[in-house]
């Protein structure tokens, strides 16, 4: 019995499609494979951390901080301080009394004459707190920037990761895409040994001319060659993908066979542009780092404004003649750039200019992205009507094979005639394989371009 030749087509491309393995590996789990393996993946996740650190320490700038240090040094002399006394000490008579003299002399020893404060060793050691309590919003700046950052080393990780999904998804596409005209050389090679039997047999009974014959063997040789290159190009397409997970390059590969997916009811070139622009992790990418550079800025004027800060601590000073070595204090510190030859506007100027360059990019890039869609959308209506007009014509042409077969036994066809629609009929089934993984591809590259593969 017959099926129909609609059907029989359909169940051939899945029959050479379908992988030996019950257990076939699905896209999804490929996707974890290369997330696991990726090396330009884990190098985004490790930048997102170090922004994270950068966020944390941002954020921390206003806690109060201590610092220590101290000092040892050796000095060539004890230092010492000169008395105003000289040699001697003249005091003036408190009586004036003719008999008594207006003043009297006294002679100063040498010891009050000079006073050492120490020895040649002097050791000191300072303990200070210090919190900030006014920077003109330069912390605060620096923290949004830093949090900026933060959002921005994200969306590149998410990018990062969908460029790693669309190439695995089209490195998996092009093993299938492969191995399907593998199966269909395959087919075609059988079918042709096939025939070359039955002209021989014909040749046999001396009901064709030799020319025939040799007709039939050339093409089977150009079909067993072409297979040999065909099969060649699916070990070259699995060890790009196995190389792509991470995996030894002649790893056997068995896929689940992927099928274009139907077109989503009100998914329209407009709506899927605008949730591009949403989405895309570029854009959201370049927006972080835009508003980034913008409080960057931001910090940077905050320097041209007062500093102030709460000060405290303990200073120890190691010299024998203090009564109390240690000292405390407590206060309120702050300083102010008054003149710096305009260097912090400049500074903050070009950061300005940075971001505005950034802002530039970002409307570039939301241009190219609208096109891309757009691309991406043609390119994926034209697969899917390359591929109705391709199961047609495998009806087509599997039925004009076997009519020029019969034909050719009867004795009514011609050789060439049955060469020809074994060729158009092999050409009719590479079409639609090829419009069927072009219409998957572009379904996944839609998804992909509209950031949500």
């Amino acid at each position: 019995m017959r099926l129909p030749q609609r059907k029989a087509a359909v169940l051939f491309c899945a029959a050479v499609s379908m992988p030996a393995v019950v257990t076939a590996e699905t896209l999804d789990q490929a996707w974890e494979t290369a997330r696991a393996t990726d090396f330009g993946l884990r190098s985004s996740q490790f930048l997102a951390q170090s922004a994270e650190a950068a966020r944390s320490a941002a954020a921390r700038g206003r806690f109060p901080s201590v610092s220590a240090n101290g000092v040892m040094v050796q000095l060539d002399n004890a230092p010492t301080i000169e008395s105003p006394i000289q040699d001697n000490l003249t005091i003036p008579s408190p009586i004036r009394l003719p008999l008594l003299p207006s003043s009297f002399s006294f002679p100063v020893p040498a010891d009050l004459q000079q006073f050492d404060l120490g020895e040649d060793k002097l050791t000191q050691a300072t303990i200070t707190a210090t919190l900030p309590i006014y920077t003109g919003g330069r912390l605060t700046n620096i923290t949004k920037a830093a949090e900026s950052q933060v959002d921005a080393a994200g969306w590149s990780v998410r990018q990062t990761e969908q460029e790693l999904k669309i190439r695995v998804a089209e490195a998996y596409v092009n093993v299938l895409r492969a191995q399907g005209g593998a199966g269909i050389s395959d087919r075609e090679v059988e079918a042709v040994s096939g025939y070359v039997k039955d002209v021989q047999n014909l040749y046999g009974q001396e009901m064709v001319a030799k020319n025939d014959l040799l007709s039939v063997q050339v093409y089977l040789a150009e079909s067993q060659q072409r297979n040999l290159q065909i099969k060649n190009a699916v070990q070259l397409a699995q060890s790009f993908y196995n190389n792509m997970l991470g995996r030894p390059l002649d790893a056997p590969v068995d896929l689940e066979p992927l099928e274009p997916a139907p077109e989503t009811p009100g998914a329209t070139l407009e709506s899927l542009t605008e949730k591009a622009i949403g989405n895309r992790p570029e854009l959201n990418n370049l927006s972080a780092q835009t508003e980034s550079l913008r409080y960057a800025a931001k910090a940077i004027k905050g320097g041209l404004l007062p500093q102030v800060a709460l000060l405290g601590g303990m200073i120890y000073v190691d010299l024998d003649t203090l009564e109390d070595n240690t000292i405390g204090y407590a206060g309120v510190g702050a300083s102010w750039t008054l003149f710096d030859a305009g260097v912090t506007r400049k500074q903050a100027e070009a950061l300005s200019k940075r971001r505005i360059s950034s802002e530039e990019l970002l409307s570039q890039a939301r241009t190219l992205i609208s096109l891309q869609v757009r691309q991406t959308w043609l390119a994926r209506d034209e697969a899917l009507n390359r591929l109705k007009l391709a199961q047609t014509s495998l009806d087509s042409a599997d039925e004009n094979q076997r009519v020029t077969r019969d034909r050719y036994r009867e004795g009514m066809g011609t050789n060439t005639e049955v060469l020809e629609a074994e060729t158009r009929r092999t050409a009719a089934f590479t079409n639609y394989t090829n419009a069927k993984y072009d219409a998957v591809y572009a379904d996944l590259r839609l998804k992909y371009v509209v950031g949500g593969i």
